[in-house]
């Protein structure tokens, strides 16, 4: 009896995943550099700053213009107009199969394979095995009082894994103390970026404070090739 539920969980994990596949076809963007340099960039979008707004746009042209593949995507429930799942098992589940898909699709390794989570995506991500990616930025992640930034991310805070971390210092969403009192004791392959702005680094109006941003997640890009 055991056996035929374990045969019958497996079937079904397949099926939502190649369900989940297919819809993902429909609500992403590919785009290939004339001279890659053989590594993958997915850009994982927040709850409802989607894949073609203005920051996940430049950061994509930048990523492009060093040789990176990179790929942007809107969640299903965003698609859908609908919620995330209250516990983010349903978005961590659609995370992985398009890591996989994408690796699989693209002739590329989990080991050449870079992440870039922002806000509401950074807690996704929290909760996606790290082995089915190499190293990670976190754009503006989120925590609180009660959503600890340590507690939140300490399943990605792995020895072997290159992390840099972006973040406004007027950001509503979490206090960078937080992430200072936890980058100390984590040692040089974790960095941080701060400026001023908005959520999105947006500073009265100026794209000069956005664009030094995407420059700063450029760099790290650059030297983790």
């Amino acid at each position: 009896m055991r056996i035929i539920l374990k045969q019958i969980s497996i079937i079904l994990f397949i099926f939502l995943a190649e369900a989940n596949a297919q819809s993902y076809e429909n609500r992403r963007i590919v785009e290939t550099p004339p001279n890659g340099n053989g590594k993958l960039l997915i850009i994982v979008p927040a709850k409802k700053y989607s894949m073609e707004k203005p920051l996940f746009s430049k950061l994509a042209n930048a990523a492009k213009n060093e040789g990176y593949t990179v790929v942007r995507f809107n969640w299903k429930f965003f698609t859908n107009s609908s919620s995330p799942s209250e516990d983010l098992k349903e978005e961590s589940f659609e995370l992985s199969n398009i890591l996989l898909k994408t690796q699989k699709e693209l002739n590329f390794s989990s080991k050449n394979t870079v992440v870039l989570a922002k806000s509401f995506g950074s807690k996704v991500l929290a909760k996606t095995p790290p082995s089915l990616y190499s190293d990670l930025a976190l754009v503006t992640p989120n925590c609180s009082e009660q959503n600890q930034f340590f507690e939140t991310y300490k399943k990605i805070f792995i020895k072997d894994k290159k992390i840099q971390i972006s973040i406004s210092l007027d950001d509503p969403y979490c206090d960078v103390k937080q992430i200072y009192s936890v980058i100390q004791t984590l040692g040089g392959n974790v960095s941080i970026y701060t400026t001023y702005g908005d959520h999105n680094f947006s500073l009265n109006k100026n794209p000069n404070n956005q664009n030094n941003m995407v420059s700063a997640i450029t760099n790290f890009l650059n030297n983790i090739q």
